[in-house]
């Protein structure tokens, strides 16, 4: 039987993912006009990174990455954002867990803490 290091019962943290709504603009150029949630919820296991202070644009921002792992789902881009707590993150990488065979995903994002939801 298939083991992994990934327990179902450690998936406690209910996330939902949304999708940008790609508008066409003057000259004919894509914009991001909204955002439109994307069903089903998941649950997921979240682990914190360490966390940095970067300057960006002139102003000093807290940048924080973590690492979300979910069940399987082939409809997940990086395009997306995920929503937690009223707190918007933006993906950075979507790869399988290496220990799963296909059965989980570990999704990279960072923090906005500049947006909210």
């Amino acid at each position: 039987m298939l083991q992994s290091r990934i327990r179902a019962g450690e998936l406690d943290q209910q996330i939902s993912f949304i999708a940008p709504v790609i508008s066409v603009g003057d000259a004919n150029s894509d914009y991001i006009s909204g955002w439109n949630p994307v069903t089903p919820t998941d649950w997921a296991r979240k682990v914190d990174k360490p966390g940095t202070e970067l300057v960006v644009a002139d102003r000093i921002t807290y940048v924080q990455d973590t690492v979300w792992t979910i069940r399987y789902r082939s409809d997940i881009t990086q395009q997306m954002r995920i929503v937690h707590d009223g707190r918007l993150y933006e993906i950075i990488s979507i790869h399988p867990n290496n220990s799963s065979r296909g059965r989980w995903l570990d999704i990279v994002t960072q923090l906005l803490d500049t947006e909210t939801t």
